[in-house]
Order: C-alpha cells, then sequence, then structure tokens
C-alpha cells in the first residue's frame, strides 16, 4: 500500500513541532494571533518540552503585541517558572517588569526590578533594571527613587551631559507648587468660579461667576416680586445643580493640573533618556 506524497507532508504539518515552526513564522511577520494559536498547540501537545520555556515567552510577546496585557503577564511568568536556566529567568523577568510598567501595574514591576538589581551578577542586565526602575519611578512621581535609580545607572553607564538634565529636571518636580484640590472646592464654595480661578482656568471661572450669578440675580428677582414657587423651582432644578457642579470642576481641575504637570515632567525626562 502506497501513501500519498499529500498524505506525508499533511502528516508532517500536523506534527506538534510544525505547530511551533509555524508559531515563529507567524510572530516573526506580525500575524500575533494566529501565532498564539500555534503556541498553544505546541505547548498542548508538549506540556514538558525542553522548548516549552520558549514557547510560553514567545507567545508572551505575542500577547504584549497585542495589546493584552493580562494573557502576556501569564504566559511570562509560566516562561520564568518553566526555565531552568537562573540568567534566562532573570532576562525574562526584567521583561515580565517592562510588562508591569507598560500595564501601569508599577509597583509590581519595582519589585520585580529590585529583585533583578540585588542578584543579578550580570552587569548589563543590572544597569537595565536600574534604568527601568528609574521610570517606573517616575511614572508613579516618586521623584527621589528615581533620582536613587538613575544615579546607579549614570555611576555604572556614564553620560555626564544626560544625567545633568535629567538631575535638573527632577529637581524641578520636588519643587513644584501644586493647587490644593481642596482650596479649590472650598473658594469655589464661597464664591462660584472663584476656584476655577484659582487653579488658572479663567474661561471656566468666569462661565462659572456669570452663570451662577445670574442664577441668584433671577432667583432674587422672584422672590423680590412674590413668586416663591418660581424661585424655588429656579433654585432646586437649576442654581443647587450648577453651583455644586461648579464646586466638583474646581476640585476636578486642580487634581488634573496637578496630574498635567507631573507628567508633562516625566515626559522630558523620557525624553531626555531616549535620545
Amino acid at each position: 500500500m502506497s501513501i500519498s506524497i499529500d498524505l506525508i507532508f499533511l502528516i508532517i504539518s500536523a506534527a506538534p513541532d510544525a505547530a511551533l515552526y509555524h508559531a515563529d513564522l507567524f510572530l516573526n511577520a506580525g500575524y500575533y494571533e494566529e501565532a498564539v494559536t500555534e503556541y498553544k498547540r505546541y505547548l498542548y501537545f508538549n506540556p514538558a518540552s525542553e522548548l516549552t520555556s520558549d514557547a510560553y515567552y514567545k507567545m508572551g510577546r505575542a500577547f504584549r503585541s497585542l495589546d493584552n496585557w493580562d494573557q502576556a503577564i501569564s504566559a511570562i511568568r509560566q516562561a520564568i517558572h518553566a526555565s531552568s536556566c537562573d540568567s534566562i529567568k532573570q532576562e525574562r523577568e526584567l521583561v515580565l517588569a517592562a510588562t508591569y510598567i507598560a500595564d501601569k501595574r508599577y509597583s509590581l514591576g519595582e519589585i520585580l526590578l529590585l529583585k533583578i538589581i540585588t542578584y543579578t551578577e550580570n552587569p548589563y542586565l543590572r544597569q537595565k533594571a536600574l534604568m527601568l526602575h528609574g521610570v517606573a519611578c517616575l511614572y508613579s512621581y516618586k521623584w527621589d527613587a528615581a533620582q536613587s535609580s538613575f544615579d546607579a545607572y549614570f555611576q555604572e553607564q556614564p553620560e555626564p551631559v544626560i544625567q545633568a538634565y535629567v538631575d535638573t529636571l527632577l529637581q524641578e518636580a520636588r519643587n513644584f507648587f501644586y493647587k490644593s484640590p481642596d482650596d479649590a472646592r472650598g473658594l469655589s464654595t464661597l464664591i462660584p468660579g472663584l476656584g476655577q480661578f484659582y487653579v488658572g482656568d479663567y474661561p471656566n471661572a468666569l462661565n462659572a461667576f456669570a452663570l451662577n450669578g445670574g442664577l441668584i440675580a433671577w432667583m432674587m428677582y422672584k422672590l423680590w416680586h412674590g413668586y416663591l414657587g418660581d424661585a424655588y423651582v429656579i433654585y432646586y432644578f437649576l442654581f443647587r445643580r450648577y453651583y455644586y457642579g461648579n464646586r466638583y470642576h474646581a476640585q476636578r481641575l486642580a487634581q488634573e493640573y496637578n496630574e498635567n504637570l507631573d507628567a508633562s515632567q516625566v515626559t522630558k525626562i523620557l525624553q531626555k533618556l531616549i535620545e
């Protein structure tokens, strides 16, 4: 009995190793969903293979490219667990930490990076971990912790011009004058629009003052002429809404002012670091 060439090819293509081969092709070509499918196929047939760690790691990279952070983190963790080589584990822990940072899980990234910094014997890996730890601290607005990490990094990888610029920006950040959300809310409680003026949002300050002032004048007019019911309707359905909204928006504007101030400084520092 003879077997056709097409049948032989089909049997080979269905083999688990073929799934890994195809997964790598899909990953390198940018077909990430297809790559994930093939890596899962390989892992299903080869749960204890020597290449299991690599398969999980590459699947994690594919998930990262799809912005599927939870699945990427899970796959990279499994890759670390399945690896028997300490140096490879640390390299993948560094990637995991970077993934945590990309997913805004800054505290988890910081903890993992501190572990790498403390225990790695690879100077290149330590330098990368110090840099990433500084970045994680930046995103958390921990200026002093970021300064410490960058100082250690530049001590091992001297770049005097960049270090001086980063130091200057970090010092500026420590001296920022933040707007108090509670003060903004209190000022707008006293006089509508005053909190917005305090934050520096002058158009909204004028709008809040004019709108609430106009409603107060309208209520007083109704009261003066004895239209108590109309005055109550204006107060309950219009004035209360805009008055309390004005207080809330003043508080929110102060919070946004502070966040934008911090975020702008982080962007400046990161732009200098990647030049």
